[in-house]
């Protein structure tokens, strides 16, 4: 756990929020014009502006390919669900399916819904190509062909990656893909870690904005769930982000039809903001509404328990048995997509045809699918089956047809997409779990609403569709762990506040359950991959132990002035993210000497590469100066001109020059002997606790504060280091030194 020499080469380092504050960032900060909030403002509408962009050709595309599928099986002679039709119809979504997952093998950090690599870079770690315009693409093609599909997915976790990529990358003003860089000075500004974080929140925020039409909801998913950090200009920020993201894809929704390519009406004109999905008939509320609601939220507890229970060993055994082939790993979908399909196509004729309600049969948004059924009525289970999840949960929600759909139809198909959504997470195609899961919910709330009118007097307050919207938010909340901003995402997408009360009863209930069982569905795939995040708090137990039970010792350290060939022979020995700074080495002790701060390891490759190219202090003093003139490092006129590019040194890409990865340069004879005085280059302002400082507290200041290093000192002499993997559970546990410590 402590400074010792690494091997292997891992696909992630931490992150470090917090610019160095040596000489050189001083004198950086005194010269430079004042900062002016207001280009952060615009570049937030702007993300929010893509995001809602993008979120509408995704959707619109689902619909557009989804409709495609079934017009193409709708052209065979006779009737439309004759054999013949079901080959068109399952080649069709196994044409889908395999562009998906050939998308997603191309490029594997298109898998999943990508919201715990958002969580991860929030929380402080940085993944080797995680957020890229090749990511972005990928995510975008194999998320809009898989849920055109016929699995039981949703594009709304995608949708919330996208947004922060989109937010990670158009405030940069530079890709490596697209071969650009804007040289325009502004962009500079906010190439760091911390202005980029803010912006991957902004996006991923518009991201959930525009999937729910919940601005508020967007606000406080990433405040509740994604980020780690927080700061209050930030929630107007984001905010305002969220906002512009709905306004956009509601402004696009109103102008384009169904069919994206054609235009409805003028982008001029007015439009309607209308919830995802919009219940306009209100139910009267009673105390009575607990005991159900309870009820509600156990089994939304249990089945989001069970979902990810079942999800991860699933996930354990496709690591195990079928990513270790490329093959099993392309065809693995598409065998899904077929079987699955099949019991979707066949299924409906176990069901008996039901009277369509007058209210339904008139209306121009119809979604009741006729089946084999004479006219004026439909197949419940191909209502189900044959329209894409949003709008079988609209069907759900519906509280103006109680027969719409019989038990024996809920419990089949409940199970029956239970399973196949169990299943289908961590498969190599990009998907998310949100809209499926409120399905699922919804079914089995709908369930639990026709029983209960068998059972009690009909009563307005026991209508199966309100039931339904209160097992959706159960079973979300239990997958996911939300509340607060689950409850309020509820409400914007429906539009239903009279449903308000026994939606929290049951989104509490079905939280106390599930963490009963353990962690939600997105940290448990977190810990899954090894990535070394930082919850929220830790247990109170270990507020009986101390910074220095687990800090890493003994360190190596750096003095204030060392020879340019011992540098590089420590760099080159270890790989550690940054060094504590002594004034001298006084006893064979690498502990010995007063602390003078901290210097990063890419601070001294930097000085190394510098020394090394003389030519950039000539282009920068115009040849005035000779090489007698800065023959060492702590001359004026090169610090000066080192000044100038360490103020940008964390534009570095992350792609390419992680920092454990920053090997240093060979030097020449005459380099090798010169003594560099660091001096300049020190961070004098390093975080740092005392050896007796409470662990609790620690990692309280460790986490809230985005650090990367703490110093754990007894006076001015340095003891050890704390990092984020000295903080992770498992070494809290006692668990054995891990070679990544050193890197993070």
């Amino acid at each position: 756990r402590g400074h010792h020499n690494t091997g292997p080469r891992v696909d992630y380092e931490s992150l470090d929020y917090w610019e160095p504050h040596n000489q050189l960032h001083k004198n950086f900060v005194r010269t430079r014009k004042d900062y002016s909030p207001v280009l952060k403002w615009f570049f937030f509408i702007v993300v929010g502006f893509s995001v809602g962009c993008v979120t509408f050709l995704i959707k619109n595309s689902i619909a557009f390919l989804t409709y495609g599928k079934f017009y193409l099986a709708e052209t065979i002679p006779g009737s439309s669900f004759t054999f013949q039709a079901f080959c068109i119809w399952s080649c069709a979504s196994l044409v889908y399916v395999a562009i998906a997952s050939g998308v997603a093998y191309w490029h594997p950090a298109a898998r999943g819904s990508g919201v715990p690599d958002v969580m991860a870079y929030l929380n402080g770690v940085q993944q080797h190509h995680a957020f890229t315009v090749r990511v972005l693409l990928a995510k975008c093609c194999s998320v809009l062909t898989a849920a055109s599909g016929n699995l039981p997915i949703g594009p709304e976790g995608p949708i919330i990656h996208v947004g922060a990529l989109i937010g990670a990358g158009l405030t940069q003003g530079r890709s490596k893909t697209l071969r650009f860089n804007l040289t325009f000075r502004k962009f500079k500004r906010f190439r760091n870690h911390q202005h980029r974080r803010d912006f991957i929140t902004g996006g991923a925020a518009a991201g959930v904005a525009a999937a729910f039409t919940a601005p508020i909801g967007g606000l406080l998913f990433v405040l509740e769930e994604v980020a780690s950090f927080w700061d209050l200009n930030l929630s107007f920020m984001i905010l305002l982000a969220s906002y512009m993201s709905v306004f956009t894809y509601s402004v696009l929704k109103a102008v384009f039809c169904e069919n994206w390519l054609r235009v409805c009406q003028s982008p001029f004109a007015l439009f309607q903001y209308e919830p995802a999905f919009l219940i306009s008939r209100p139910m009267p509320i009673t105390v009575l509404l607990v005991f159900p609601a309870g009820v509600m939220g156990i089994l939304g507890g249990l089945m989001g328990a069970m979902l990810t229970k079942v999800s991860m060993v699933m996930t354990r055994f496709r690591k195990k048995h079928v990513f270790c082939s490329w093959w099993r790993t392309l065809l693995e979908p598409c065998v899904i997509t077929l079987v699955y399909g099949a019991v979707l196509f066949y299924s409906p004729h176990l069901f008996k045809c039901l009277d369509v309600p007058a209210h339904v049969e008139a209306s121009d948004d119809s979604h009741f699918i006729q089946y084999n059924c004479p006219a004026g009525q439909h197949n419940p289970m191909a209502t189900l089956s044959f329209t894409d999840a949003e709008e079988a949960l609209k069907a759900l929600y519906s509280r103006n047809g109680n027969t719409i759909f019989t038990i024996e139809t809920l419990l089949f198909f409940g199970f029956f997409y239970f399973f196949g959504a169990t299943y289908v997470i961590g498969c190599n195609i990009s998907s998310g779990f949100a809209i499926p899961a409120l399905l699922m919910g919804a079914v089995f709330g709908r369930f639990l609403g026709k029983t209960m009118e068998m059972v009690f007097t009909s009563s307005d307050w026991l209508n199966p569709g309100m039931w339904a919207l209160v097992g959706s938010a159960a079973a979300f909340s239990g997958t996911s762990r939300l509340t607060v901003s689950l409850i309020v995402i509820m409400v914007e997408m429906t539009g239903d506040l009279t449903s308000l009360f026994p939606i929290i009863c049951a989104v509490v209930v079905s939280k106390v359950v599930a963490d009963y069982f353990g962690p939600s569905l997105y940290h448990e795939l977190i810990h899954f991959r090894h990535i070394p995040f930082l919850d929220p708090e830790i247990h109170e137990k270990y507020d009986a132990m101390i910074a220095s039970d687990v800090m890493a010792t003994p360190l190596q350290t750096v003095p204030l002035k060392i020879a340019a060939c011992n540098l590089v022979a420590m760099l080159s020995v270890y790989h550690h993210g940054a060094f504590p700074v002594v004034s001298q080495h006084t006893t064979p002790s690498l502990l010995q000497g007063s602390l003078k701060g901290i210097v990063s390891r890419k601070m001294l490759v930097l000085v190394l590469q510098r020394l090394r190219a003389r030519v950039f202090v000539e282009e920068h003093t115009e040849g005035v100066l000779d090489d007698s003139d800065c023959e060492e490092l702590d001359n004026p006129c090169y610090q000066e001109s080192l000044a100038e590019h360490a103020r940008h040194i964390s534009e570095i890409d992350e792609a390419n020059y992680l920092t454990q990865r920053a090997d240093p340069p060979e030097l020449t004879p005459k380099e090798s002997d010169t003594v560099i005085d660091l001096t300049p280059y020190v961070d004098t302002s390093p975080f740092l606790v005392p050896a007796t400082f409470s662990l609790l507290r620690t990692y309280a200041v460790f986490r809230s504060l985005g650090l990367r290093h703490l110093l754990v000192v007894d006076g001015d002499q340095v003891l050890g280091m704390i990092t984020r993997k000295n903080l992770e559970a498992h070494s809290l546990h006692g668990g054995a030194p891990d070679e990544r410590s050193a890197l993070l």
